[in-house]
């Protein structure tokens, strides 16, 4: 769910950009940063999301 909702916000914000919403281009580096995130996250063990007693 974390992964699948930062790579579609990214995706949002570029869409908005590739329209010419300025606020969306002035919002493109952090769509690479929920990107760079989403790949992150992904690289997190199964044992990260156990939680803890």
């Amino acid at each position: 769910m974390i992964v699948a909702r930062a790579r579609r916000q990214a995706a949002v914000i570029r869409e908005m950009a590739e329209a010419g919403d300025p606020a969306a281009t002035a919002l493109l580096p952090i769509a690479g940063l929920l990107q760079k995130s989403a790949a992150e996250v992904e690289l997190l063990p199964p044992s990260f999301w156990v939680a803890l007693a």
